[in-house]
């Protein structure tokens, strides 16, 4: 059964803006589009802004640890 919810502070928050998702990684709001760019993190385009759901943060963040490179940084051996 449904009820009210008579109290704002019982909301869970599903999804944020790319600056609250920056805020939330510690990241810039570039690095957070980026990332939704590359495909590396789900968001949904609501035609002006961006919205992230709350969980694909959490499920980027538990993500391996693994260094990332940059397509653009070569490693030359030397030998």
């Amino acid at each position: 059964m449904n009820r009210l919810i008579q109290n704002p502070d019982e909301i869970e928050v599903a999804a944020v803006t790319v600056a609250v998702a920056a805020t939330m990684m510690s990241l810039s709001s570039w690095q957070v589009r980026k990332l939704i760019a590359d495909g590396k993190l789900r968001a949904r385009n609501t035609g002006k802004a961006y919205i992230i759901p709350v969980t694909a943060i959490t499920e980027f963040l538990a993500g391996s640890d693994a260094p990332m490179r940059h397509l653009d940084s070569h490693h030359l051996d030397s030998h």
